[in-house]
């Protein structure tokens, strides 16, 4: 659901899980590596994933930012 608030604890234990964003497209978490990486699986199957970077941003707010190293693509672009 777009705006939830999802710590990084609970995306480490979000393997599978189907995400909508506000745009209403999915992505899909992907966690690697025991529990220590975290991607999300966008449309585009051309390019690499985007990876949690930064975590946990604006922590004590209504919602968590979490930062992203590639952008989140809705598509497959050729």
């Amino acid at each position: 659901m777009p705006g939830a608030t999802i710590t990084y604890k609970q995306a480490r234990h979000s393997d599978g899980a189907v995400l909508t964003t506000a745009a209403g497209s999915t992505i899909t978490v992907d966690v690697l590596r025991k529990g220590h990486k975290v991607s999300l699986v966008d449309a585009d199957k051309n390019d690499r994933n985007p990876r949690i970077v930064r975590k946990n941003l604006n922590k004590g707010n209504l919602q968590i930012a979490h930062g992203i190293d590639r952008v989140l693509r809705p598509l497959d672009l050729p």
